[in-house]
């Protein structure tokens, strides 16, 4: 049941963000050089690096509250600096860096019993291991997608203090082809 509606309300958001953001930059314009990274290393630098120009900034009442901006966006506002956003905010421009740099990766959602605690990152593979990013940190690599997402759950509860479990973890591609968001579904990268 949960599932059900976590999977609902990850469509919704998709489609809002879709809708909400039709007029921005949606295209991929691509990244200079020094927002590329091959290696872990380079990986954790790059989130570092975007950190130092982006301040934390809870949505709009715009936004309903929540809303994603593309990652073509996200990184034009990130060349203007600083980037003014909230979680999946940051993690849409890293999403960006990622992309162009040839790794795959999705935005990752985390909700826990209180769902108001919610949060955004990323996870990416790299090298045949998955990895999620929250903010300037890289946890460490797992083979599959849902060790990694188990792992990052039990510290997410400890280092935000949130009561509690995660009830749900909902999956997020931003497909630079129809230019749209999208819900994946994590049972699809079982190996």
């Amino acid at each position: 049941m949960i599932e059900f509606f976590g999977n609902l309300i990850i469509s919704w958001w998709c489609w809002w963000s879709n809708y909400r953001f039709k007029k921005c930059i949606k295209s991929n314009i691509g990244t200079q050089s020094i927002d590329k990274a091959g290696t872990l290393q380079e990986v954790k630098s790059l989130v570092v690096r975007l950190y130092n120009s982006f301040i934390w900034t809870a949505d709009g009442i715009d936004q309903l509250g929540d809303a994603i901006v593309p990652p073509p966006q996200n990184y034009a506002t990130y060349l203007e600096q600083p980037l003014k956003d909230d979680c999946d905010g940051f993690h849409s421009l890293v999403y960006h860096c990622l992309y162009n740099s040839g790794i795959e990766c999705y935005l990752l959602t985390v909700t826990p019993s209180k769902i108001t605690d919610g949060h955004c990152i990323l996870i990416f593979c790299l090298d045949g291991k998955w990895y999620v990013n929250d903010y300037t940190k890289i946890y460490p690599g797992f083979n599959t997608m849902q060790e990694a997402i188990d792992d990052y759950n039990k510290d997410y509860l400890i280092k935000y203090k949130i009561p509690g479990k995660v009830i749900f973890n909902g999956l997020v591609e931003y497909d630079y082809v129809s230019e749209k968001f999208k819900r994946r579904n994590i049972s699809d990268f079982k190996k």
